[in-house]
């Protein structure tokens, strides 16, 4: 009887070791990101489509794009993010995250300008 519970209770203190490994190695797979696509000045007047698409479990915190009259950021966004800005020409487009991942963030942005302009960029961050 008492090998049995001295069996029992080393099968359970080894279960809450490999659980205990298991919590604190998906911790240490979180990473913060700080991203940010190659900024692009445009020739002719157009419209820019910004993205940050929902990836697994990561956690946006900002996003932070360039608007009609500058820079916009958007605290805590629901995701995915998609918003579409009419720019003139000479405007710095970019877009860019922040966050936590155990597996990547992606900011996009695809402009379509007059006189057939086209320009896509994208970064990402991942673990």
């Amino acid at each position: 009887m008492i090998k049995r519970s001295s069996a029992y209770l080393l099968t359970g203190l080894l279960c809450a070791v490999i659980s205990s490994c298991t919590d604190n190695d998906e911790k240490s797979n979180i990473r913060d990101c700080d991203v940010s696509a190659t900024a692009y000045t445009t020739q002719n007047d157009g419209t820019v489509k910004y993205s940050v698409p929902q990836i697994g479990n990561s956690e946006v915190n900002s996003v932070t794009y360039i608007g009609t009259n500058g820079p916009v950021t958007v605290n805590d966004p629901v995701l995915p993010f998609e918003i579409s800005v009419n720019t003139k020409a000479g405007t710095s487009i970019n877009v860019s995250a922040k966050g936590r991942t155990s597996s990547r963030i992606v900011v996009e942005y695809d402009f379509t300008g007059g006189n057939g302009e086209m320009q896509k960029s994208s970064a990402e961050c991942s673990n």
